[in-house]
C-alpha cells in the first residue's frame, strides 16, 4: 500500500482539505504514488492494490462510465488555491473551452505523474471540443478556423513549456530559471498537432518564438517541413513581416530544410533559396549604416535591430555548416550564397577608411561574418573565390 511520503505536499493538502466525495479524487493520489513506485520498481505491486481498493478491474484505473466525473474532479483539485473553495467545473464547460487545463499550476506540469493525467485529459476534450466547434459553428470554414487557433495557442504553450521558455513576471527567456525538459507525452501531442493542422508551424514562426523554443521544434518535430511551402511563401510576401522578422522567419526556415528536407527536396530547396535571398538583402541591417554605430536603427517598440538580424545571420551561417555532402541541390545554393555575402563584406571592408570606434567595431563585425562564412564554406568542401 503506497505511504503517504512518496506523495506531494499539495496533494495531500487537497486530500486534507477537499472531502474525497466522489471517491474518484482518491485516483489523483494514487496516480502519483503509482507514478513514484515505477521509478522504485514496486509498480505491479502497487497497481494491483489501487485496482482491487478501488474494484477496477479494466485496462484503465477508472470505469469509462466515469471518464468525464474523475476528469472534472482531476481538473479542480488541480486548479483549486490554498483557503478556497474547490472551483465549479463541469464536463460540458469544459470541453467548450479545453485550453482551461493549460490554467494548471506550474509545479504540476513539473511532475511527470500530474502532467501525463493532465495531457490524457486534455486530450479527450480536444476531441470533444472538435466535435462542438462543427455541430455548433455556423459554416464548416468558421469551425476550421476556431480549431485552427485553439491548436495553435495549445502548441505554443506546450513548446514553451517543455523548451524551458517559460518566464516569471518581470523574467526575460535568457535569464529564467526554467529549464527544458524531455517528456514523450508533450513531444506526441506537438507533434499530432503539427501532423494533422497544415500551417501551424508559419503561424507559429510569424507570431515570434524564442531561439530555444524554435530549436526544440527543430529537433523534435520533422513533421514541420511539411510546413515548408507556407514558410516560402511567407518569405515571398514583403507586406506580412518587417525585415527583422523575415529575417529570423529565413532562420527558422532553413533550419527546418537542412533538417528534415530530405523528405522533400525540392520544397526544402526553394525554402533555403528564400531564406538565403532574406539573409543577403539584410546585409547592410546587420552591418549598419557607413560612419554610424551598428545599433542606430531601432524599432518602434525599442528593439534594436541590428542586433536582432545579427543573431539571426550568425544563426543561419552556423546551420549552413550541417548541410551534408550528399545534398548537392542545398549545397550549391548555399555556396553560391556565401560567395556573395563574402563578396559584399570584402567590398564593405575596403570603403571604410575613416578610423575611430565606430569604425573598428564595424571591422570587427565584418571580419566576424567573414570568418563564418569561411568556416561555412569549409565545412561544405569548398572555400571563398572573389
Amino acid at each position: 500500500k503506497p505511504s503517504q511520503e512518496c506523495l506531494p505536499s499539495f496533494v495531500l493538502r487537497y486530500w486534507s482539505i477537499h472531502t474525497p466525495s466522489p471517491p474518484y479524487l482518491c485516483i489523483l493520489v494514487k496516480i502519483y504514488s503509482i507514478d513514484y513506485r515505477l521509478q522504485s520498481g514496486h509498480a505491479w505491486r502497487t497497481i494491483l492494490w489501487t485496482r482491487r481498493h478501488h474494484g477496477l478491474n479494466g485496462p484503465t484505473f477508472w470505469p469509462k462510465s466515469k471518464s468525464a466525473e474523475v476528469d472534472c474532479t482531476f481538473l479542480r483539485a488541480l486548479l483549486a488555491k490554498k483557503d478556497t473553495p474547490l472551483p465549479f467545473l463541469t464536463y460540458s464547460m469544459l470541453c467548450r473551452d479545453p485550453l482551461v487545463v493549460l490554467q494548471c499550476p506550474l509545479y504540476a506540469w513539473k511532475c511527470r505523474g500530474l502532467r501525463r493525467v493532465a495531457l490524457s485529459v486534455l486530450s479527450r476534450l480536444l476531441d470533444s471540443n472538435e466535435v462542438l466547434a462543427v455541430q455548433t459553428s455556423p459554416s464548416e470554414r468558421s469551425a476550421t478556423e476556431l480549431i485552427a487557433y485553439r491548436n495553435l495557442a495549445l502548441v505554443r504553450c506546450l513548446l514553451f513549456l517543455t523548451s524551458g521558455s517559460v518566464v516569471g513576471p518581470g523574467e526575460e527567456v535568457a535569464t529564467s530559471h526554467a529549464k527544458p525538459f524531455q517528456c514523450s507525452s508533450v513531444t506526441s501531442m506537438i507533434r499530432s498537432l503539427v501532423a494533422t493542422q497544415p500551417g501551424l508551424v508559419a503561424m507559429l514562426v510569424k507570431q515570434g518564438l524564442p531561439t530555444t523554443a524554435a530549436d526544440w521544434l527543430v529537433n523534435h518535430v520533422p513533421e514541420c517541413m511539411g510546413d515548408a511551402t507556407n514558410l516560402t511563401v511567407l518569405l515571398s510576401e514583403r507586406s506580412c513581416l518587417s525585415a527583422t522578422e523575415r529575417l529570423v522567419t529565413a532562420d527558422a526556415g532553413i533550419r527546418i530544410a537542412i533538417a528534415h528536407g530530405s523528405q522533400d527536396e525540392n520544397a526544402a530547396k526553394s525554402l533555403v533559396l528564400a531564406g538565403l535571398s532574406q539573409l543577403i538583402a539584410s546585409f547592410f541591417l546587420v552591418v549598419g549604416p557607413v560612419g554610424m554605430p551598428v545599433s542606430v536603427m531601432m524599432e518602434e517598440n525599442g528593439d534594436d535591430v541590428t542586433q536582432k538580424c545579427r543573431e539571426a545571420t550568425f544563426r543561419i551561417l552556423n546551420a549552413i555548416q550541417r548541410v551534408r555532402g550528399d545534398r548537392k541541390g542545398i549545397r550549391n545554393e548555399c555556396s553560391v550564397a556565401l560567395q556573395k555575402l563574402a563578396g559584399m563584406c570584402k567590398g564593405e571592408s575596403l570603403l571604410m577608411g575613416a578610423s575611430g570606434t565606430v569604425a573598428n567595431r564595424k571591422k570587427a563585425l565584418l571580419k566576424e561574418i567573414w570568418d563564418t562564412i569561411v568556416k561555412a564554406l569549409n565545412a561544405m568542401g569548398s572555400a571563398v573565390q572573389l
